[in-house]
């Protein structure tokens, strides 16, 4: 299967008002110039998340069991991107192009949700309490182009098995952003900020991309719920490329349910250029 596509400015825009991911090299193409693109580049979750909703368009809310993501490339503005889906034992095989370079390779798995994971010994950097609220999932959902019923009505999701509107695949990674409220906190602590953490996680004072991401679903975030959020540091490693060095950062979240059960467990690759 292959499906082609553009993105505009507009589609950027769009997505970072429904992830709040106001990142500069989004939208602003001088800040983009600085980082070192060669102008405005889209989100790599955008791309993911898109792709991950078309093929749960198909599998079901609860169908996909795991992701496993590299974001290789940048994705421009106006360059036509392709996606091929290769099917394989227990999933499928993802690859995205811009242009003529590959932008995206993910092997998604499908079939019942995986064992729970041991959670880190170390206490998390982010503990927040995150409400998921129906509003903001459908614009999410519209933003990635989801496009089955599930995402934006009850019934639907009610004749799926689900106790609400399911999120899109990648809502754990943008959920932070837009769950989180002071009266919900156990706690004083400030609000989630995706730019900001991930420079502050990073440790850098420079540009800080996605170079990876990988989700496991236990089961699906659903509208209504309140669940709890944790980020540990779990990696750091250090490369020599041809810019320099490259620092890389693994951000491992862990969304657990009202009873403590696990929802999603991800892991978010950081790549920091800058100065630490």
């Amino acid at each position: 299967m292959t499906t082609t596509w553009c993105y505009t400015l507009t589609d950027l825009v769009r997505y970072s008002g429904a992830a709040l991911d106001f990142n500069t090299i989004h939208h602003d193409a001088p800040a983009a110039r600085a980082a070192g693109f060669a102008g405005v580049v889209a989100h790599g979750m955008l791309t993911l998340g898109r792709v991950l909703a078309h093929l749960a368009d198909e599998a079901g809310p609860a169908g996909l069991a795991a992701c496993r993501a590299r974001f290789r490339a940048p994705v421009h503005l106006d360059t036509p991107l392709s996606l091929t889906a290769q099917d394989r034992p227990g999933g499928v095989d993802l690859t995205v192009t811009c242009g003529d370079t590959v932008a995206l390779t993910a092997e998604a798995d499908l079939g019942p949700a995986p064992p729970p994971p041991a959670e880190p010994a170390d206490a998390p950097v982010a503990d927040h309490r995150l409400r998921v609220e129906r509003g903001p999932l459908t614009q999410l959902a519209r933003a990635v182009g989801a496009r089955a019923p599930f995402w934006y009505d009850t019934r639907a999701a009610e004749q799926a098995g689900l106790a609400g509107v399911p999120g899109i695949p990648t809502l754990a990674f943008a959920l932070p952003a837009f769950g989180w409220y002071p009266d919900e906190q156990p706690g004083s602590g400030a609000r989630p900020d995706p730019v900001a953490d991930s420079a502050r996680w990073a440790c850098s004072t420079g540009p800080v991309v996605h170079g990876g991401q990988t989700f496991t679903y236990h089961r699906p975030l659903v509208a209504g719920e309140t669940v709890r959020s944790r980020h540990w540091i779990t990696g750091r490693t250090t490369k020599t490329g041809r810019a320099g060095d490259l620092r890389f950062t693994d951000v491992t979240q862990l969304i657990t349910g009202s009873g403590g059960e696990p929802v999603v467990s991800a892991t978010a690759t950081l790549l920091a250029t800058g100065p630490a």
